[in-house]
């Protein structure tokens, strides 16, 4: 028998991986094995660098479900049963098989009570007592069971991740032991893996950064959101709500902005006064909603017509305001015919609730004013076109 030599007290000896004969049945007759085992025995005699060790308890390792315990001396191998019950055998043979692993090994049972730790753990953790285990984790007793419930329902390995109560991230991995005969409970082992340790600070920092962008993503929606909201708000402080075009107050701060652009950037700007002539025989004759409705077609045309950097408003009533960037007079006489004609369309009208179909034909009038460096007071130029629009309906034309 031979096997290395893990402990030494007195006369007891403990040899991991020791070879041993053990007697077995073959075909009905006695045989002899060799089997890898751990083994407890009592030193009886040396002698010439030998000792005789008489063999206490032996568990095999290379003979799945034999689980063998027997007594022997030198010389008189046999099997016999021992009086030590197997559970406390298999433990004492679980606790050589765990003591010299690098890494820090519990077997701990379903209430977290600790059984057995080894070299590893005592190094990195001190003593622990049998009821102290769980309270090597800030998660506290109950969550610390829960998370390592996994482990009893796994035959194979399973990672559980806890934390320390220093904040360390640690990471087992753990599964069931076999049923041991004659433990009324199952057991795990449960074994500290660095590496994966590491792994999980990854993930956790990997987290960390994920929840980061969330709430920096859910920061930027929020932002937008109130950019949007304060837009919208602006929206409805600048414009008219029935036709979207700009409110006077908000066309008169724009066109203060056009015309002191006509000092520095552009050499002149026009303005283009607009009435509906028939927009009050429209709302006798058909009702308010059909001059709602001529009064949102004229809004749209303006919208359509006008460039980029022009401004147009809805003055009230039927009445509205064009702002021309960079046009003189005859640009203007241009772009106001253009919208007149479009809004003079024909518009089909029918009464809600009734199928009859009218046709409203509008008529309207347009003045202009223009600004030049020499001539761009904003009290006087809409004045001259509001004048100017008049002219144009007491001559009946549309033209200035």
């Amino acid at each position: 028998m031979g096997g290395r030599v893990e402990s030494i007290d007195g006369d007891e000896i403990v040899l991991v991986n020791s070879r041993c004969p053990f007697a077995e049945q073959v075909k009905g007759r006695p045989s002899l094995c060799m089997m890898t085992t751990n083994v407890f025995g009592r030193i009886v005699a040396t002698a010439n660098g030998y000792a005789h060790v008489e063999i206490v308890e032996a568990i095999a390792t290379d003979h799945p479900g034999v689980g063998c315990v027997s007594t022997c001396r030198l010389g008189n191998t046999r099997m016999v049963t021992s009086s030590t019950p197997d559970a406390q055998l298999l433990l004492r043979g679980l606790a050589i098989a765990i003591e010299n692993m690098p890494k820090a090994t519990f077997v701990v049972d379903e209430d977290g009570q600790l059984w057995l730790s080894n070299r590893a753990a005592q190094r990195r953790y001190g003593v622990v007592e049998r009821g102290e285990f769980l309270t090597l984790f800030a998660e506290g007793p109950g969550r610390s069971r829960a998370r390592m419930s996994r482990a009893f329902k796994s035959s194979t390995p399973v990672f559980i991740g806890l934390e320390g109560t220093d904040g360390e991230r640690m990471t087992f991995s753990g599964g069931r032991l076999s049923e041991i005969v004659g433990l009324k409970r199952p057991l795990v082992i449960l074994q500290l893996d660095q590496s994966k340790s590491l792994i999980g600070k990854f993930l956790t920092a990997s987290e960390d950064a994920k929840r980061s962008t969330r709430r920096l993503e859910d920061s930027l929606a929020q932002q937008q959101d109130l950019r949007h909201e304060a837009a919208r708000l602006k929206r409805l402080n600048e414009t008219d709500p029935m036709t979207g075009l700009l409110n006077p107050v908000a066309f008169r701060h724009q066109a203060e902005r056009l015309l002191a652009d006509v000092s520095a950037r552009i050499p002149e700007a026009a303005f283009i006064y607009i009435d509906l002539d028939n927009f009050k025989w429209v709302n006798d004759t058909f009702g308010h909603q059909a001059g709602d409705t001529l009064i949102q077609s004229a809004a749209r045309v303006l919208h359509r017509t006008i460039r980029h950097g022009d401004i147009a408003a809805r003055l009230g009533g039927d009445e509205f305001m064009v702002g021309l960037r960079n046009a003189n007079a005859e640009a203007a006489t241009m772009i106001a015919q253009r919208i007149a004609a479009r809004i003079s369309r024909p518009l089909s009208w029918s009464a809600p609730g009734q199928k009859a179909v009218s046709t409203i034909k509008p008529v309207t009038s347009f003045g202009i004013a223009c600004a030049t460096q020499a001539h761009q007071t904003l009290e006087a130029l809409p004045h001259e076109a509001e004048e100017a629009m008049y002219l144009s309906k007491r001559h009946k034309r549309q033209a200035v």
